[in-house]
């Protein structure tokens, strides 16, 4: 929540990316969980980027975008819950590839 997209990325896959492997886990449940996790850190305040880009753009006051935010932060957090706990989910349709 407090770095932007790339450098998150860039910190987050060089770290992270071998643990997985270590675990055994799979690298497109990883993939999932992470972009949503980014996307999360975009819509989520106070450094939300999207949300002042939204403000700045639409002419809206910064509250009133934040009262918007509130709906699509909750149901993104029940979708990385939901992933977390079901993991094939993600990995069903690449499976059948």
């Amino acid at each position: 929540m407090f770095l932007e997209v790339l450098a998150l990325m860039y910190l987050a896959i060089p770290l992270l990316f071998p643990l997985v492997m270590h675990m055994g886990w799979d690298n497109t449940w990883f993939a999932v969980i992470l972009l949503i996790n980014v996307n999360l850190a975009l819509i989520t305040p106070p450094m939300g980027g999207v949300l002042y880009i939204v403000s700045q753009v639409g002419n809206i006051p910064i509250n009133n975008v934040l009262k918007g935010s509130i709906l699509p932060v909750v149901i993104m957090i029940l979708v990385l819950l939901m992933v977390i706990l079901y993991p094939l989910i993600v990995t069903w349709l690449p499976g059948l590839m």
